[in-house]
């Protein structure tokens, strides 16, 4: 409400810019946009975290629980990496659906 009367006083249009919920798109697509990078690599470190974690509490630590922590690791990457973009693709197949009627 302040900007809009500031904007009105300096002689702007307040309707020429982008409301509250085109922000909030924008924001949203911007951090999952960065979050590819950093997202997949904390989740690849989630099941190294959880060996270390059963080799200090004096567990066994067998050859198969490395291998079954390397292939969640190469798996979590993967969806790490892509869970941001697929989010991302939904986010712009409910903005055409809005704007076009579900038609290109």
């Amino acid at each position: 409400m302040i900007v809009d009367m500031l904007l009105r006083l300096l002689g702007e249009n307040p309707a020429g810019y982008p409301t509250i919920t085109d922000k909030m798109s924008g924001i949203t697509a911007a951090l999952l946009g960065f979050s590819t990078i950093y997202l997949a690599y904390v989740l690849v470190v989630i099941p190294w975290i959880w060996l270390l974690w059963q080799k200090k509490k004096k567990r066994l630590i067998t050859k198969k629980m490395v291998i079954i922590v390397i292939i969640i690791s190469i798996l979590l990457f993967w969806l790490g990496y892509n869970l941001p973009w697929w989010i991302i693709e939904i986010m712009g197949g409910i903005t055409v659906q809005g704007l076009y009627g579900g038609q290109i």
